[in-house]
């Protein structure tokens, strides 16, 4: 069982590489995210950087 979740600031940080980010991926294999925070990190992540777009 996983005794961390993540959440959006942390998961967007990851993927910016941003602060925190190396702190973040050290716990990706085991971490756990609701629903809600994927859905928060999906959309700025489909953006990022501004001129990139979803495929």
């Amino acid at each position: 069982m996983s005794r961390v979740v993540l959440d959006a600031s942390a998961m967007l940080a990851f993927l910016r590489g941003e602060a925190g980010a190396d702190v973040v991926g050290g716990y990706l294999g085991d971490a756990l995210a609701s629903a809600v925070s994927l859905a928060e990190t999906a959309a700025p992540a489909c953006t990022w950087p501004p001129a990139a777009t979803c495929p």
